[in-house]
Parts: structure tokens; C-alpha cells; sequence
């Protein structure tokens, strides 16, 4: 058995084992796997995340917290593996870019609920599979949404993702990420 059978009977046992996300309960063993596509040479066993964790599901300030830090993870540990942190997708035709203030906005938002955390999970699929909706000019007056020029809304599957047109660098960055279920207020 030679190097090249070696590698490939390793990649093939670690996809069997790879459970998609929206199939495991929230106290399995969750794998990511960011991109598919793999370079000469590379294999699959290098390019996977493997995260295990529970999400809370209540809504006290506790559980939001705990939301909130499991997002800053997550987006820490996606960051590692894409460190161009930007991914193509194919409705805008264009690359969107991941900032500090996509990770700072989602992570205050989406942890509000169960489902835009899991929705955060995909971050990969989502900017990539995404279709524009619909688009419009920036709040006057908000600061966070003043660096972009226009807002475009894109939804894949539940999930509800808004990014932003930056004219003078010429690139859409990721405002936020989340699910499209409401948002139930904390107390």
C-alpha cells in the first residue's frame, strides 16, 4: 500500500464520520468543513474544524452570553482556517469580506436566539449559496452602517444575511448574519 492509498482510505473514513450540521443534536461532535475544494497535495484531515459544544436554547442574559461567546469562537476559529477572510459568492458575484464589525454585530444580534446562532454556524454556505433579495441606502445617522454606501439583503435556506457596498474600497463586508425567525426580547 503505497503513501497516496494511505492518505485517501484517511480522507474517506474522516467523511463518513462527518455529520452535517443541521442533522447533529446540539451536544454532538460538529464538523465543519469550510471548502470542498482541496489543493494538490492537501488532505481533507487538515481543513476540518471540529467543534463540540452545546448552545444553550433559553433566553436569560446568562444563555444570551453564553451565545455570544460560543459566536466569537466560532467566527475566531473560521478566521484560522480562511485567513484571506473573505469567501466568493455566486449571486453578487463578488467576494464578501468578514471585518471586525461583521463579527461584532452578528455576535450581538444573532445571539439573542437559538436559531441565528445555529444560522452563524454555516457562515460558509451561507455567504457562498446566498441570493440577493432586495437592497436599499444606509440608515442616516447610524454609525455602524455609515461606511457603506448601499445594503443588500440576501437570504439561503433560514437564514438572513446582510451585507454592505464600502465604494471607495470596491467590496461587500459581511453586516450581519442571522436567522429569520424574530428575535424574542431579553428581559
Amino acid at each position: 500500500m503505497d503513501a497516496r492509498m494511505v492518505v485517501e482510505s484517511a480522507v474517506n473514513e474522516t467523511r463518513s464520520r462527518v455529520v452535517p450540521f443541521w442533522m447533529a443534536l446540539p451536544s454532538q461532535s460538529i464538523v465543519f468543513k469550510p471548502d470542498t475544494r482541496l489543493r494538490p497535495g492537501v488532505s481533507a484531515i487538515n481543513h476540518t474544524i471540529r467543534i463540540t459544544m452545546e448552545i444553550p436554547r433559553g433566553n436569560s442574559r446568562e444563555d444570551n452570553k453564553a451565545r455570544k461567546q460560543i459566536i466569537k469562537d466560532f467566527y475566531a476559529k473560521w478566521i484560522a482556517e480562511h485567513p484571506d477572510k473573505k469567501v466568493w459568492n455566486h449571486s453578487l458575484k463578488s467576494f464578501i469580506h468578514i471585518k471586525g464589525q461583521s463579527i461584532n454585530e452578528t455576535a450581538g444580534h444573532a445571539s439573542l436566539s437559538f436559531e441565528s446562532t445555529e444560522a452563524v454556524l454555516r457562515i460558509t454556505e451561507v455567504l457562498t449559496n446566498a441570493t440577493a433579495q432586495e437592497s436599499w441606502r444606509p440608515k442616516y445617522g447610524d454609525k455602524n452602517q455609515k461606511p457603506y454606501s448601499k445594503m443588500c439583503l440576501l437570504r439561503w435556506k433560514n437564514c438572513r444575511l446582510i451585507v454592505g457596498y464600502q465604494k471607495s474600497k470596491n467590496e461587500w463586508v459581511q453586516y450581519y448574519l442571522g436567522s429569520e425567525q424574530k428575535k424574542k426580547a431579553v428581559r
